[in-house]
């Protein structure tokens, strides 16, 4: 069992180390320790009634060192009344967001009446009917282009003029625009359902098929 005198003590020995001993030896390691293990003292009884009761009427203190490494930063006080979970600073209102060295004794800092901000979740958003068709049509692309790119049931192929093969899907091609539609459906000798027909295009770059192939 704690006793009321016990956290007396603890309190009034972080008044001590906050109001009169760290204006003298700002960023001193030892102190730094000491510190450290008195808010974890009254972090770890935080739910005391007496603590409570005691630690409210030092609200307006600055018994908090609130930087987020006080090994490496200059030291910065604030009171309890200051303090906000949760926000950014607002110097303007004297309004100030609690920083990483105090983040593991939040139970202390409510204690001492810090308030805390809630962060409301963002909504999950469904995706529509016209983002579902676009990425399962991008996903059916990557399909057919891995199969060309693997020669998997390829019934065409485009040679440059420098000899450069493309192998592509006729069916593919010929959904994709009016251009190659006439050429594997109409007159054309390529409408031939020859396997792997060779297609000559001497007039076609061989970064104009990338670019159509996706190659």
């Amino acid at each position: 069992m704690i006793h009321l005198a016990d956290f007396l003590s603890q309190l009034e020995h972080l008044r001590v180390l906050s109001l009169q001993i760290a204006p003298s030896y700002p960023s001193d390691t030892k102190l730094l320790s000491d510190i450290k293990q008195t808010y974890q003292w009254l972090e770890k009884h935080k739910d005391d009634a007496d603590l409570k009761d005691r630690l409210v009427q030092y609200h307006t203190e600055p018994l908090f060192l609130n930087v987020d490494d006080p090994e490496h930063m200059g030291w910065t006080w604030h009171s309890a009344n200051k303090l906000y979970i949760n926000i950014s600073d607002a110097p303007a209102s004297d309004c100030w967001g609690v920083r990483q060295f105090l983040i593991p004794f939040r139970g202390l800092l409510r204690l001492a009446g810090v308030k805390e901000v809630q962060m409301r979740t963002a909504p999950d958003i469904p995706i529509s009917s016209l983002e579902q068709r676009l990425n399962q049509l991008e996903l059916t692309r990557s399909i057919y282009d891995s199969m060309r790119r693997e020669k998997k049931l390829t019934d065409v192929i485009f040679i440059t003029d420098d000899g450069e093969e493309f192998p592509a899907h006729r069916v593919v091609l010929a959904g994709a625009g009016e251009h190659f539609r006439d050429l594997f459906l109409g007159q054309w000798g390529e409408s031939n359902p020859i396997v792997d027909r060779p297609i000559s295009v001497p007039e076609c770059p061989a970064g104009c098929l990338r670019w159509i192939l996706g190659k």
